[in-house]
């Protein structure tokens, strides 16, 4: 029996697995300081940071950052303090939007509102600044420090201040981008850790050491004579290095990065992002570049939404980071043939995401460092203004080595753009690029969306699943129809359920009175019910009851937003929620009875079965009981008898 009983947790707790006080990097953060950054916190604000969001009657709203839309579907409750799309279904807190939106846990969720607010994490249990993620966070921080000043303080950094001081970056830029130099030696970083109580086995872990391929050799530094880029995540903690070597007689590679590690994983990297970040919320328009130093030079020019990839071609995940922070990009990459045809392929990447993208044009043998330093940054901004769509800049490429007046030239182009015209997810963005290109190409536009249309179909056919859909079991409970990507398939009467008890707790001591735990199909409504009645009970708020007991991903708290901003069951004056509640109660129990009667119809059917009168004055008992749960009248003693 579900039994509510004030100041006691109402039915089983969730699952396993880390709590949200959880941390990844420091230990577990006590619950008072939860509730402190949820307070200090609203997420109108947090939110606003992010999105532009406008304001409808009680809520605001915007176009969903976690799904490709036209229509802004995503809300924002103020009063409620949650968000939900109900476009995609994803839905939470505050704490759950930092979460999905910056792409970490819940820990550091924490962590980014607490710096946000200005509150100090304390913590339940263990020192943060022992845990092991955290101390590399601390090492790779100082060892940023030691290379910046060994660039700008010491004479081993000589020919990286030569370098910056030839090319005009010594300045604001080496600061704002902690530029470093990692001296010509093998253990340079090695005896700096010794010296500052850092272990060798936590510099392999950084990958900032190497380990020598004769066993008895021990360890030596992966960066030695070379210029350092330090790569921040978006909470600006450094997580890997770039390495530049300065002689072009080297043999070794232009540039060294940082391996793969516990903190660094170079496709969910942009560099600069960091830097850009609150410009990009403004302007919303990304530049994109191949280098540091492009990135680097743009910002200091006053181009400070410059990014770029972290020494691997961008990709879709690339593509989403971008998304979270802008609405298009302009691609300005090398004006050499390897910089063209990397730019149509980043074109597609991005294209692919939900962005608008154009590409700008440098002079021949120019990249965004050199054009720069030459022209200024009014010529600059004048190439990105001139920027133009995918569709022209490939064909204008294509175009010097196929012949556009020629039916093969024309087809090889044709095909082509169809490729890249394909990678836009929205039919409008399609259309208006194949506009675009059959003007150019003096091609009816029919024909080349009749082509592309055919490409579709074909890609459509080659990538869906070949596996048969499982078909459903004649017991499982009703589920909710039209159940968006991020909404789980729920019994409907469990969700209505839900949603009365969240708007009026006073009727879950009905549920908890009348439907045993076990009757859930879904242990989700079942805990969401309980900890609004807990919270009620408390004179708490549910989302805060819902953290104490949530899954590190807050799927108690997307579930919980979703089902406050549900609309409401009751319609009609005479409409009684009380009397809602009460139908959805009997429907459980007649679903539970059905499944009994049903189970031991089968056992009959059985012909190896044996089948007594007990089977028979069961399955009558079960008959008449069903048809007492038709009214609430009727069931109400045998409601009674049995809880």
């Amino acid at each position: 029996m579900l039994i509510a009983t004030p100041g006691r947790t109402w039915g089983r707790q969730r699952g396993t697995g880390k709590k949200n006080g959880d941390v990844g990097v420091a230990g577990i953060i006590s619950k008072k300081i939860i509730e402190d950054i949820r307070f200090r916190n609203d997420i109108i604000d947090v939110v606003g940071s992010y999105l532009s969001l406008s304001k409808k009657g009680a809520t605001f709203k915007a176009l969903c950052p976690f799904h490709k839309e036209k229509t802004p579907s995503f809300v924002v409750n103020a009063q409620r303090q949650i968000f939900h799309c109900f476009g995609c279904g994803v839905g939470g807190d505050v704490f759950k939007f930092v979460m999905m939106h910056e792409g970490v846990d819940f820990g550091n969720a924490a962590s980014i509102l607490a710096q946000r607010s200005g509150i100090r994490l304390e913590f339940d249990e263990g020192d943060g600044n022992k845990d092991d993620k955290s101390a590399l966070y601390s090492m790779m921080e100082q060892l940023a420090g030691f290379y910046h000043r060994v660039l700008t303080e010491s004479a081993a950094g000589k020919a990286g201040k030569d370098y910056l001081e030839k090319r005009n970056l010594l300045g604001d830029a080496a600061a704002s981008f902690r530029l470093g130099f990692a001296p010509d030696m093998w253990d340079s970083t090695l005896k700096w850790a010794a010296k500052h109580k850092f272990s060798t086995a936590q510099l392999d872990a950084a990958g900032m050491v190497v380990k020598s391929a004769k066993s008895d050799s021990g360890y030596y530094d992966r960066f030695r004579n070379r210029l350092m880029f330090p790569i921040r995540d978006l909470q600006g903690r450094i997580i890997g290095f770039s390495g530049r070597v300065l002689k072009s007689d080297e043999k070794s590679a232009k540039y060294v990065n940082s391996p793969e590690t516990p903190l660094f994983s170079k496709s969910h990297v942009l560099y600069g992002l960091y830097e850009a970040r609150k410009h990009l919320v403004e302007s919303r328009e990304a530049i994109i570049c191949e280098g540091q130093i492009d990135v680097i030079r743009c910002h200091e020019a006053g181009f400070t939404s410059a990014v770029a990839a972290q020494g691997t071609a961008f990709s879709e995940d690339h593509s989403r980071l971008a998304r979270r922070y802008a609405d298009s990009v302009v691609i300005c990459f090398d004006s050499d043939t390897a910089g063209q045809t990397a730019a149509i392929r980043t074109a597609q990447v991005f294209m692919s995401g939900g962005l608008v993208v154009r590409i700008a044009s440098l002079p021949e043998g120019e990249d965004p460092d050199s054009f720069i330093s030459k022209q200024g940054p009014e010529s600059f901004r004048s190439i990105l203004d001139k920027g133009v769509s995918v569709v022209e800049f490939q064909i204008n490429v294509l175009s010097k080595g196929h012949d556009p007046k020629t039916e093969s030239g024309l087809m090889r182009i044709s095909k082509a753009l169809l490729q890249t015209i394909g990678q836009a997810p929205s039919a409008v963005q399609r259309s208006k690029l194949i506009q675009q290109a059959s003007g150019l190409l003096n091609i009816p536009p029919g024909a080349m969306e009749s082509d592309l249309r055919q490409a579709l179909r074909f890609s459509a056919r080659r990538n869906a699943s070949k596996e048969e859909p499982e078909k459903p079991n004649e017991e499982e409970p009703d589920v909710r129809p039209n159940a968006g990507p991020g909404q789980r398939k729920r019994p409907r009467e469990e969700m209505e359920l839900a949603e009365h008890i969240v708007a009026c707790p006073q009727l879950g001591e009905l549920v908890a009175r009348y439907v045993p735990s076990g009757l859930f199909a879904d242990g989700d409504c079942l805990a969401v019910i309980e900890s609004a009645v807990q919270a009620m009970h408390e004179n708490s708020d549910l989302m805060s009851i819902l953290a104490e007991r949530d899954d590190q991903d807050r799927t108690l708290t997307s579930f919980a937003a979703q089902v406050q901003m549900a609309p409401s069951k009751i319609v009609g004056r005479d409409a009684s929620r009380e009397a809602a509640v009460k139908e959805l109660i009997l429907y459980i129990r007649r679903r539970e009875l059905k499944k009994d009667k049903d189970r031991l119809l089968r056992e009959m059917q059985d012909p190896k079965g044996k089948i007594d009168d007990s089977v028979r004055i069961r399955l009558a008992e079960l008959g008449h009981d069903m048809k007492l749960m038709k009214s609430w009248e009727s069931a109400k003693d045998l409601l009674d008898l049995d809880a």
